[in-house]
């Protein structure tokens, strides 16, 4: 325990607060935010699985609204038969921080920018603990800082883990639209939401084909995968017992180039009419780049309708029938 002691003191000094006269009077003191996470993060969020002699820790990676909820519940599931495990998500971390609520009720669009470096620190430690405790462990994993996730890999794989990485091969225009949906979902169930910055996004989303390249050129995963966004089955898959057909990074650039289905089309489509209805004016130019970005890979067969302008008709709700005299 004393050398987790000694690794958080480390942590705490690498935190770095946003460039906002403001953010710097939201950092713990180091002593508050190591008394956080011993008393009150670990043993809600970190007890409970047993140790194993042969943990596994699986990375699902996309970026922020590339729809890693359900292929994290299958990947869970399996974990549970193995003597159950710990998630590894600052978004869970970032309610424990004493100004999370009184942000969220003010401007919930600078909670995530004002808490990160503490909830950073938070998961660096949750590492630390898991490698320690021998934990099998599902890291949620946005590629936004590549770098440091390569340096997590390694350190599992020196501690003797079992890695397994689940690529989500998501376009940005459904990713993006992701954001924007889970934001307007949670203002009008609570009233206040968690909006992604868009420049962490756009680093995620180029940071999932770095981190690709590295798991592929230093051999950091056990088994990796790439699925489409809300499938169980992947489209891709390298393991020991698996050769690769292509690169990990090629195959994730295929899937995100590829033209869209029919139905993925109508599905997109349909989410951005409701949020063009559900959300302010304000947001009108950030969907409309949304939309640009999905343009070219839409099926225009999605939804029959006679010399189809998907950038303009799309979003013109379909005409009533007349009714019949």
């Amino acid at each position: 325990m004393r050398n987790l002691d000694r690794a958080a003191w480390w942590i705490y000094a690498r935190r770095h607060p946003v460039a906002d006269p403001a953010a710097p009077k939201y950092l713990l003191p180091p002593l508050e935010g190591r008394r956080i996470f011993r008393e009150e993060i670990v043993p809600e969020l970190l007890t409970g699985p047993e140790p194993q002699d042969e943990p596994v820790i699986v990375f699902v990676v996309g970026q922020q609204g590339a729809g890693k909820s359900r292929i994290a519940e299958m990947v869970g599931r399996a974990l549970d038969r193995r003597g159950g495990f710990v998630e590894l998500d600052s978004d869970l971390y970032k309610p424990y921080h004493p100004a999370y609520h009184a942000l969220m009720q003010g401007d919930d669009k600078l909670m995530a920018a004002y808490l990160g470096p503490d909830s950073w620190a938070w998961l660096a430690q949750a590492h630390d603990h898991v490698r320690y405790a021998r934990l099998n462990a599902l890291k949620h994993e946005t590629a936004q800082d590549s770098r440091g996730a390569v340096v997590h890999l390694r350190a599992y794989r020196d501690a003797g883990f079992r890695i397994e990485a689940m690529f989500l091969a998501v376009p940005a225009a459904m990713s993006n639209q992701g954001i924007l949906s889970r934001y307007a979902e949670q203002v009008a169930d609570r009233g206040h939401g968690r909006l992604t910055v868009q420049a962490n996004a756009d680093r995620a989303n180029a940071g999932v084909l770095d981190l690709a390249d590295v798991i592929d050129r230093e051999h950091l995963a056990d088994y990796a995968g790439v699925f489409r966004r809300g499938e169980p089955v992947p489209r891709y898959q390298i393991s020991d017992h698996l050769r690769a057909s292509v690169p990990l990074r090629e195959a994730i650039d295929r899937e995100r180039e590829r033209p869209w289905t029919p139905e993925e089309t109508s599905d997109f489509l349909r989410i951005h009419r409701k949020l063009r209805a559900q959300l302010s004016g304000q947001w009108t130019t950030r969907l409309d780049e949304i939309l640009e970005q999905a343009t070219p890979r839409m099926n225009r067969q999605a939804e029959p309708r006679p010399n189809w302008d998907i950038t303009r008709m799309a979003l013109e709700p379909e005409a009533e029938p007349e009714a019949e005299m």
